[in-house]
């Protein structure tokens, strides 16, 4: 009862004293660790990568500086968001989930037209778990709509490897919800 009655008064106290918002500081930090979190996953070794030209297969090689998007991701989503129209049908069977994209973005900056490409739920195996194929949307009018949208971006920063612009190919998801 004695500790009970304790506890109860230093609650009261600690509420008199005048501190942060502790929910809003919660969430705050929960966005800033989500968003390094993304930045670490799109800068790790299967996501963002330099050709290889030692022989023909399309090998990579890490980058010293990896391609960003002018204004940073955030601008990027918020691109995304406004040019990507959810196609009616996708919206009337309420499809939802993630659209893996694939690009290479150039030298200059521009993305490579024809490396523009939606990963599908049977190449996800090369990515070694970081695709979940079950969150994986397929939908044909929604990939379309992606490819374009990713085929009309404005430029990058581009990648740099010993202080030269090189290609690298970029994996982001797209997450498509209602």
């Amino acid at each position: 009862m004695a500790i009970r009655c304790t506890f109860i008064k230093a609650l009261r106290r600690i509420n008199q004293i005048p501190t942060l918002n502790f929910k809003k500081y919660l969430i705050t930090m929960a966005r800033y660790l989500s968003t390094f979190l993304i930045l670490i996953l799109l800068c790790s070794h299967s996501f963002g990568q330099v050709p290889d030209n030692q022989d023909s297969l399309p090998k990579f090689k890490m980058v010293d500086k990896s391609a960003i998007p002018k204004g940073g991701y955030q601008k990027f989503y918020k691109y995304v968001a406004k040019k990507i129209k959810y196609p009616k049908k996708a919206r009337k069977q309420k499809l939802q989930g993630k659209v893996y994209v694939q690009f290479v973005i150039q030298e200059d900056g521009s993305v490579n037209q024809n490396s523009v490409q939606i990963i599908k739920k049977a190449e996800t195996e090369a990515f070694q778990g970081l695709i979940k194929t079950n969150e994986l949307l397929e939908d044909e009018q929604i990939e379309r709509e992606v490819i374009e949208t990713i085929k009309g971006m404005p430029k990058w920063s581009p990648a740099e490897l010993n202080n030269e612009y090189v290609e690298q190919r970029i994996i982001l998801p797209l997450t498509f919800a209602l």
